[in-house]
């Protein structure tokens, strides 16, 4: 990744995960002969749900950039074109759903000021589908489903191994100019550079992997279970894996800070909340827990 493509990482996925109304980021000493600041203002501010919506159309393109791969491979030209136009409609989704942010940079030193103001749009999207995660868990690490009939919990044996989650982030950027690229090829009948322009593409995908504290990582998932049972109506089985989900955040709120503390007690009221209203609410009960999900998968 090239230093300015990995500044545009950390700008996109900052306001992915926080979306501040301002973000001011200073450096500098009293004693510093140099200083700098830099202003984040985003104009919108998205909802859970349209996040949510960024993330499964930037998986669709993943969807498409590769079975059009699928058809390049078998002469399918006008079947892999087709795929590749519904990838860049996705693209143009995301593009007039994006919110646009102001970036505000000043650098002193002495009596010399550099002032400069950038309109830019996010432009790294995280992918995931349908709550769908991927962990690589170290040899001594075992996650067992849910088992009807048997214990209400959601078994797991967990030795000395680190669990580590891989997420994906999408530039949807780089998706345009490929999948560009690869119309252009495909209309011209240059089927091997079309497909090399796709295969660039899927090659710039982001991969972001890092630590996943176990109590987190147990309550996603009696979360993801406790929304499928919501689903089918399953209300006994959903309140198992909430209750689940709220025994897992009790033991990460007392083993961190009181900042964390407070966010991971809001959302135990919350799950609590659900909980309590799972009938009453009915189809609006998987879609507020899978909310949940969404907040907890971004706050820690």
């Amino acid at each position: 990744m090239d230093n300015a493509k990995n500044i545009n990482y950390v700008f996109a996925v900052a306001l992915t995960f926080l979306l501040l109304p301002a973000l001011v980021v200073p450096h500098a000493r009293a004693d510093e002969r140099i200083s700098s600041q830099i202003t984040l203002t985003p104009k919108i501010q998205l909802s859970n749900k349209e996040e949510e919506s960024l993330s499964l159309a930037a998986e669709q393109i993943l969807r498409q950039v590769q079975m059009a791969r699928a058809n390049i491979k078998y002469e399918g030209r006008a079947e892999a074109l087709e795929h590749v136009q519904k990838g860049l409609e996705l693209v143009k989704i995301i593009d007039n759903a994006l919110p646009e942010y102001r970036v505000n940079t000043t650098i002193k030193s002495a009596n010399a000021t550099y002032q400069d103001e950038d309109k830019r749009k996010q432009s790294v999207i995280p992918v995931y589908g349908e709550l769908d995660e991927v962990f690589a868990m170290g040899p001594h690490v075992k996650v067992a489903k849910h088992q009807r009939g048997g214990n209400q919990s959601l078994e797991q044996s967990v030795g000395e191994a680190e669990v580590r989650e891989t997420r994906t982030f999408l530039d949807v950027g780089d998706a345009n100019h490929y999948l560009k690229k690869a119309e252009s090829d495909l209309q011209n009948n240059h089927l091997n550079q079309a497909d090399r322009s796709l295969a660039n593409l899927q090659d710039n995908v982001i991969h972001e992997v890092r630590k996943v504290d176990l109590p987190l990582l147990r309550a996603r998932l009696s979360l993801m279970e406790a929304a499928r049972m919501a689903v089918q109506y399953d209300y006994q089985e959903a309140k198992a894996f909430l209750q689940e989900a709220v025994d897992q955040l009790e033991i990460y709120k007392s083993e961190v800070g009181q900042t964390a503390a407070d966010t991971t007690q809001t959302m135990i009221n919350d799950i609590r909340n659900v909980s309590n209203t799972l009938q009453e609410q009915k189809e609006a009960s998987a879609q507020r827990i899978t909310g949940i999900w969404d907040r907890l998968a971004k706050s820690f």
